[in-house]
């Protein structure tokens, strides 16, 4: 139970952080022109995933600043730990657990091309899924995992092959966008298609 309450402060930060980052990804984008795809969009991976909320589909962020490279990802929890709500019983807050400690295993999620980027930090949001019962009850019953990855860049990074699919069977489709200090671009990734490519612009 001390591990389940120290995770709820964790959570707390995550989601500032997150917030900050997408702050930033729309910022640049209206920067370089792309306000008007972003006016409809701005409220993206926090607010669509509770009005939509496709099972199946998740969301991803990259932003590189300077050195300085973070990768959101944004997922109904069904699709990386079978269920949304609460954990009730020792088998999913163990199924909750071990999913927190793959998505930590940065490497098994992102791999780069020309090694340029040392990896930095992970935080990881489980949402409701360690909620007190209470609160849970309260909310909504679509519960979503963020984690946010930090890498620090020498270079910026030519391609970012995106594991997510190898370790989490149920994800069907991410949405992802990226910003650089040169380019932005936006592509859906599947099992078939999952490498993002800098050079390719929206």
């Amino acid at each position: 139970m001390q591990i389940f309450r120290w995770k709820r402060q964790k959570r707390r930060m995550t989601s500032h952080k997150s917030s900050l980052l997408v702050l930033v990804l729309l910022c640049v984008m209206i920067k370089n022109g792309h306000s008007s795809e972003m006016s409809s969009g701005k409220h993206d991976h926090h607010h669509k995933a509770k009005e939509a909320h496709v099972h199946g589909t998740a969301n991803l962020n990259i932003v590189l600043e300077g050195s300085l490279l973070q990768i959101e990802l944004v997922s109904p929890a069904l699709n990386l730990v079978g269920f949304e709500h609460n954990a009730s019983n020792l088998r999913e807050k163990d199924k909750v657990l071990k999913t927190e400690e793959l998505l930590r295993q940065h490497r098994s999620m992102f791999l780069f091309t020309n090694k340029t980027c040392v990896f930095s930090d992970v935080s990881i949001d489980l949402g409701t899924l360690i909620a007190p019962e209470e609160q849970a009850q309260s909310e909504t019953n679509h519960s979503e995992i963020i984690a946010l990855y930090q890498y620090r860049c020498g270079l910026e990074p030519l391609m970012i092959t995106v594991r997510l699919f190898e370790e989490f069977p149920d994800l069907v489709k991410i949405h992802t966008r990226w910003v650089s200090q040169t380019a932005q671009g936006s592509i859906v990734l599947t099992k078939e298609r999952h490498i993002v490519e800098f050079s390719k612009q929206l």
